[in-house]
């Protein structure tokens, strides 16, 4: 367990002298060891109160470790044909009727899911709304089931759904959120710039106002729809930030990212880094590396790193599209960075450390998203990269390239915005000139001042 002290001293301080049900869920770590040492520890700080551990896991191996008796083991037991055909109709149909015909196929299809409930949710996710006999009799007399049939991989099974996902581009989408660790929670935009980053996304063809983050939204949103993602998080105001992806489905966009069949070639395997094969992209917990080996790099991540610089010749990475270096000790970038022109996304989230960014960096016009925590990190000039739709903090300077009047071409942005240090603001025309009406795709906006400034101690003048 990562930083067990501390969450065993979180555990006791919430649960101690109280009655308390902890449900450990899907436990894979059958170690005898670390159990015992965890029990010992539960079981000693509320020794005169009743309590109770629920442990889930899909190893036998878990619960003999555990020794548990075996009338406190429940083995949960597979669904019924008719369990999985509910949920693939709920799923694919809603309340809408069906034919008799396709309702004998979907119950067959049911069947074949050897009372798997993943696997029914996924199926009837990729099936929505989809009524044309052809393809239901397609996917009930897909070869992938044999797999399953025989006690074999699920993963193999759950590849139905995959093969029906409407394009390339979407697959290798999918594919890409293997790059993240298991049960992690996936950023819902910082996904989607790392899509656009990869050049995943297509432009659109019907709508050519439609911008490549529209796009990657609904790919998103396809994917939760087929349950290829789940267990989302949401903001406040109802807006998805967040999702994590099913271990096993997680297994499936693993094996097809390894795959080296010719089925797969739409699935673009670039580099290869500490043995671990990769797109066009690098996350690294150092800056130990030579740039000029990585020259075709669209995405480098160095978010949590323990580094307080990055080199000059990061310049040489022509195509970089994303630069994550939130959570590191650097305290300054390197002024080559202004020569990647092709940079949209670059993300400084709690960079304390850091001072001021480089001059130049209005040059930086393919810019889109910029994450900063510290508002004084605002690049002079900002008002240059009219592509821009992310920037959380603005800083009203006093000099003129600093001031209110640079948000007044910054028309995409969207999201929130913070704007501090307002006692700046010399007059009314200033104020105006930063044009935050047009600025329509904003949800959420905060204003910040100095009322201890003289001349603002009245409404009016605020």
């Amino acid at each position: 367990m990562k930083n067990r002290s501390a969450m065993l001293e979180k555990i006791q301080k919430e649960l101690k002298g109280k009655p308390y049900l902890l449900a450990l869920d899907d436990v894979w770590d059958d170690d005898i060891t670390t159990w015992e040492d965890l029990r010992e520890n539960l079981l000693g700080m509320n020794k005169n109160v009743r309590c109770s551990i629920l442990v889930t896991s899909r190893s036998e191996n878990v619960t003999i470790v555990r020794d548990t008796p075996q009338e406190n083991r429940y083995t949960l037991m597979l669904l019924g044909d008719k369990e999985c055909w509910d949920i693939i109709r709920n799923r694919a149909f809603q309340n809408s009727s069906i034919s008799s015909e396709l309702e004998d196929i979907g119950r067959d299809v049911a069947h074949k899911c050897g009372g798997l409930p993943l696997v029914a949710n996924i199926i009837g996710g990729t099936m929505s709304n989809k009524c044309d006999r052809d393809e239901w009799l397609s996917l009930r007399d897909s070869s992938h089931w044999s797999s399953l049939e025989k006690n074999e991989r699920i993963v193999d099974a759950l590849r139905l759904s995959f093969d029906r996902l409407p394009s390339s581009s979407l697959k290798q989408c999918f594919v890409y959120c293997s790059i993240f660790p298991k049960d992690f929670r996936i950023q819902k935009e910082q996904l989607i710039h790392l899509w656009m980053a990869e050049g995943f996304l297509p432009q659109a063809k019907r709508n050519f106002r439609q911008a490549s983050e529209d796009i990657g939204n609904e790919y998103f949103n396809v994917l939760l729809s087929n349950y290829l993602l789940q267990d989302v998080e949401k903001d406040m105001h109802g807006i998805i930030t967040g999702c994590k992806m099913h271990d096993l489905v997680h297994d499936l966009a693993q094996s097809i990212r390894n795959s080296k069949t010719e089925d797969d070639s739409h699935i673009q395997v670039q580099n290869e880094f500490d043995g671990v094969k990769l797109w066009h992209s690098l996350f690294l917990n150092s800056s130990f590396f030579h740039f000029k080996d990585f020259k075709c790099l669209r995405v480098l991540n160095f978010c949590e790193a323990k580094i307080d610089s990055l080199p000059k010749s990061i310049g040489w990475l022509k195509h970089l599209r994303y630069l994550d270096v939130s959570k590191t000790y650097i305290c300054r970038l390197p002024r080559s960075i202004t020569l990647l022109y092709h940079l949209q996304t670059l993300r400084l989230l709690r960079c304390w450390s850091l001072r001021e960014l480089p001059k130049g960096m209005k040059i930086l016009v393919s810019l889109r998203h910029l994450y900063i925590t510290d508002g004084r990190h605002v690049p002079n000039e900002i008002g240059c990269l009219t592509n821009l739709r992310t920037l959380s903090e603005f800083d009203v300077g006093k000099e003129k390239r600093c001031g209110i009047r640079e948000l007044g071409c910054l028309n995409e942005l969207a999201g929130e915005l913070a704007i501090s240090n307002l006692q700046n603001v010399r007059n009314k025309e200033e104020a105006h000139g930063a044009k935050i009406w047009e600025k329509s795709k904003l949800h959420k906006l905060r204003y910040e001042w100095d009322c201890r400034m003289k001349g603002y101690n009245k409404d009016e003048e605020i």
